[in-house]
């Protein structure tokens, strides 16, 4: 595949790939680099050069931090964690929807992510617009839909569309954003949607039932939390010693 001539393996797998040779020369003239650097450090540099452009290219919003997230690099602080990790290591799509809940810094992105790069085939361009956005993080997404909701701003389904409509997709941190009534719509279509078309979907949040309900207001709220009752929770706990930011 496309993303494993540019990996050279399976993303996210934990192993130093090899670069992609048609890649090398560019990004060689575009950054130069010291002289006094290894070879292998030179490889590194590279790989990581041509794989952000790869991210680009296919619109894949995974924030940078996450880039080597994988189920072998996640280290739990509790049991628990050790079997969300293993639960969601064997989740194959059934039931569509995954929601990763509890507090901050326990891990719920970088499993989300590393599941999105154990299934390659959803990092591919697909047929719809030749788009596909696997990873959103809803107070970007919300953005972007509000921009291309204003005079001149473009078409917000277009914004949309390549979430309601891929293959596997993360939603991170729901529940963040400010929500109004006009967003809850527009998040309740894509719960609703990718739930009634059983596309394998992994939610990352804070929030759990009634929060969720209040976030999204009285004509949004509850449906949101009456959709989301079918998938499989999987929640975290709190360690010792690790602060909440919530």
């Amino acid at each position: 595949t496309e993303l494993r001539r540019v990996y050279g393996s399976e993303p996210g797998s934990g192993f130093e790939p090899s670069v992609c040779q048609s890649c090398l020369p560019s990004w060689l003239e575009q950054e130069p680099m010291c002289e006094q650097l290894a070879d292998r450090d030179r490889r590194i540099y590279a790989h990581k050069q041509a794989k952000a452009a790869a991210l680009r290219e296919w619109h894949v919003m995974i924030p940078p931090k996450y880039w080597t997230s994988s189920f072998r690099g996640f280290v739990p602080r509790t049991e628990r964690q050790r079997e969300v990790a293993e639960q969601l290591k064997a989740w194959q799509g059934d039931p569509p929807f995954v929601v990763l809940c509890g507090p901050s810094r326990v891990g719920k992105t970088h499993l989300a992510v590393a599941k999105l790069f154990r299934g390659a085939r959803c990092c591919r361009r697909t047929d719809h617009e030749g788009v596909v956005y696997p990873f959103v993080d809803e107070t970007d997404l919300a953005d972007r839909w509000r921009r291309a909701n204003r005079p001149g701003g473009g078409d917000p389904d277009a914004v949309l569309d390549p979430v309601i409509h891929g293959g596997l997709v993360v939603i991170d941190d729901l529940g963040k954003v400010g929500s109004t009534p006009k967003w809850a719509a527009q998040m309740f279509r894509i719960i609703n949607e990718r739930l009634n078309n059983e596309r394998p979907t992994i939610i990352t949040t804070n929030l759990r039932g009634a929060a969720i309900e209040a976030c999204y207001g009285p004509d949004h709220g509850p449906a949101i939390r009456h959709r989301l009752k079918e998938a499989m929770r999987l929640v975290f706990d709190q360690p010792e010693g690790v602060a909440n930011d919530n």
